[in-house]
């Protein structure tokens, strides 16, 4: 389930805010098998998302069929992320949002995104929502790795979160009936804590001028989302023998890892090239506020906004997989720089300017338990002004 399915509900998107999410769990509206203590383990729940971690991956496939690579590659006990392939993830545990509950239609949804440590180096979700699923044993989601470098990861490593959709306020339970158990479980979905999509500009300027949507220079605004633009600053990445360390990655200099490229006057992304651009908007965000961003979007995309690289029907058709991406989030209380990691299949031209991301922006009015950059989450980019790649 993602959050196309709330949106549905012409109500905007809600997502559990930590302590929302830390409620959930102690009314086992969330499950999660084997358990695990929150208290000990202050990292796994972020300021608006759970981390997951790494079982192994199961298989893998190419990210673009006419690349030549092999055309399915199974892997059983792996945990090597493939350059230029879309791997299956079985996660370390289950993950139950109510999805074993046929009886009655779920108030509780899920999406995920790859974290920010993995993106940098080439990794994000499939653009179906980021797509999630679970069986009776173990939860699964597909994850891409679009760089020219295998990721080896190890068992238990952080690699991804969960978001979770909430509609808390449907007065209609598909087949559920109006019983005292629907009504009780309506109302622990209400109680729990959480942020709401912004959906129009002027509630943006109204939270950027009240300092909880720190951007500058300028706060760009489109139909309730905010933009994003190609700064001056730009890299490559670099072929890495044996490809790359997960548990090392900070260990990698600059210069191994990013080959510099001057894109202001345009540069043609080739195919297989994973590049990195500085944005020219940095961002101070508030307790109150995060975002969600997204890429490749067409006009009757999320918000009717635009990110698509200009192309012909052909050339679209041939990046369908590449179209409407998820494509990270921020949390609420970071204060820094931002990149972002432009992917086509068919190579994309990039210059200084060019919008680069669409925000969706969440407002948590009562803010989060723990902010981005708390010691307890091991917050790894705060106040940075340039792509890094630290645990």
């Amino acid at each position: 389930m993602t959050d196309y399915v709330v949106r549905a509900s012409c109500e905007p998107t809600r997502i559990l805010s930590d302590n929302g999410i830390r409620k959930a769990l102690a009314l086992e509206l969330i499950r999660i098998t084997p358990a695990f203590d929150p208290v000990k383990d202050t990292k796994r729940i972020q300021p608006a998302s759970l981390d997951v971690k790494l079982h192994c991956v199961d298989e893998s496939a190419p990210i673009n069929p006419r690349s030549g690579y092999s055309p399915f590659v199974p892997q059983g006990t792996e945990h090597t992320l493939r350059a230029g392939y879309i791997s299956t993830i079985h996660l370390s545990e289950l993950v139950d949002f109510g999805q074993f509950t046929p009886d009655r239609l779920r108030l509780l949804g899920v999406f995920s995104e790859a974290r920010s440590s993995v993106r940098r180096l080439g990794g994000y979700m499939e653009n179906h929502g980021a797509y999630f699923f679970s069986d009776q044993k173990r939860s699964h989601l597909e994850l891409g790795n679009f760089g020219p470098n295998d990721i080896r990861c190890a068992p238990n490593d952080r690699i991804a979160q969960l978001f979770f959709t909430v509609i808390p306020y449907s007065e209609y339970l598909l087949g559920a009936g109006n019983t005292r158990a629907v009504h009780d479980y309506r109302e622990k979905i209400q109680s729990l804590d959480t942020g709401t999509e912004v959906t129009s500009n002027e509630e943006l300027r109204r939270l950027h001028k009240d300092g909880h949507l720190g951007v500058t220079p300028r706060l760009h605004t489109c139909n309730g989302a905010i933009l994003v633009h190609a700064g001056d600053v730009a890299y490559r990445m670099r072929r890495v023998p044996d490809g790359i360390d997960f548990n090392k990655r900070d260990t990698y200099s600059r210069e191994e890892l990013l080959e510099p490229l001057f894109i202001k006057k345009g540069y043609t992304v080739k195919e297989g090239e994973h590049v990195i651009v500085e944005t020219q908007e940095p961002f101070a965000l508030s307790p109150h506020v995060g975002i969600r961003f997204w890429d490749n979007l067409h006009w009757s995309d999320f918000h009717n906004t635009r990110s698509m690289p200009s192309a012909n029907i052909e050339t679209v058709v041939g990046n369908l997989k590449m179209c409407t991406l998820t494509d990270g989030w921020i949390d609420p209380g970071y204060n820094g720089g931002f990149s972002r990691q432009p992917k086509w299949l068919t190579g994309r031209h990039i210059k200084t300017g060019d919008i680069l991301g669409v925000g969706q922006v969440f407002h948590f009015p009562k803010g989060v338990g723990k902010e981005y950059g708390d010691a307890k989450l091991g917050s790894q980019y705060n106040k940075t002004q340039q792509t890094q790649f630290a645990k």
